[in-house]
């Protein structure tokens, strides 16, 4: 239990890092008057992470396996968070973007 927790916390902690550089490099390459669609750097994210996960539990055979834990819980739970997608259609509803949080809401 302890080696699948420690697995967990560096994929997380990988996943975390992974998803905060792709986040920051879509706004360095946007135009500061397009920062409004920041959101589809999350969509994105999103749907990458959910297929990823997808191709992992199709493909790892052992279902209990150490590679599939931090594979998929830790990594890939770390690329793809609630949190991060709470805020981005927060931020949009308070800017008055709705049709711009129906992409983000489809990812649930």
């Amino acid at each position: 239990m302890l080696i699948k927790l420690i697995l967990v916390g560096l994929g997380g902690s990988i996943g975390a890092i992974l998803r905060f550089s792709l986040g920051y490099g879509f706004s360095l390459v946007l135009p500061s008057q397009y920062l409004h669609y920041s959101f589809i750097a999350t969509f994105c994210i999103n749907m990458l992470a959910c297929f990823c996960i997808g191709l992992c539990v199709a493909t790892i055979k052992e279902h209990d396996s150490l590679l599939l834990v931090f594979l998929t819980i830790g990594v890939l739970g770390g690329f793809s968070t609630f949190s991060t997608f709470s805020l981005e259609v927060l931020k949009l509803l308070q800017a008055h973007f709705f049709s711009h949080s129906i992409p983000l809401c489809s990812t649930l």
